[in-house]
Formats: structure tokens, sequence, C-alpha cells
């Protein structure tokens, strides 16, 4: 069975601090981001990066350990949207709009038409 084996590899790596060179080695392959793009073209291609299985669940285990520890500790600032669950830029938009939104209400900034707009 490889789990025990497997986990004793993740479990050094974590206790030691360290990520064996070989596992940051991959093999890199071209792919054609669309069929209907000229191959001769290298720019149409994209690079795929394969690395090893067991760096797949290293990288894994230690994102979900590092969001834990993170959002546990409170640490991510409550309206970030990249690398969250349950959040996209769409959420991160609408929390600017209802920011916005609130902001001229309570302020009642659409009653003042004669200052100018601008962002910074």
């Amino acid at each position: 069975m490889l789990v025990p084996t497997i986990t004793n590899i993740v479990n050094l790596s974590f206790t030691s601090g360290q990520f064996h060179p070989i596992r940051k080695e991959s093999v890199i392959s071209p792919l054609l981001e669309k069929s209907t793009l000229d191959k001769d073209q290298l720019f149409n291609y994209s690079p795929i990066s394969n690395i090893s299985l067991i760096s797949k669940i290293i990288e894994r285990i230690v994102k979900s350990r590092l969001t834990d520890h993170l959002t546990s500790n409170e640490l991510l600032n409550p309206h970030q949207s990249a690398y969250c669950k349950h959040h996209s830029t769409e959420t991160a938009l609408l929390y600017i709009h209802d920011h916005l939104i609130n902001e001229m209400i309570t302020k009642d900034i659409m009653s003042v038409s004669s200052r100018p707009f601008c962002c910074l």
C-alpha cells in the first residue's frame, strides 16, 4: 500500500521544512491554445507543467494548512476574493458597488452635481 509511504514523505517534508529538489522538477509540454490557431507560431502555445504526484499532494496539503491558519487567525482581509472559497471577482465588484451606493446615500453625493468627479 502506498498511503503510509506517501504520508511518511509528506511528514518528512513538513518536519524538515524542506522540499527535495527532485520534487521541484516538472515536465513542460507545449499545448496549442485553440485548434484553429496556426501550429507553426510559437506564441499560440501555452506551457503546461506536469509535476509529480507527491509534489501535487504536498502542494495541496500546504495550501489547505495555510488557508486554515490564515482563516482561523483572521489574517485575511474580509473583503479578499482571491484564493477564498465562494469568492470571486463578482463578489468583489458587488462589495464595491454596495459600498459606493451606501456612501452616496449617507453623504448625499447625488445632490452635489456641481463638483467634478475625480479618481486618484
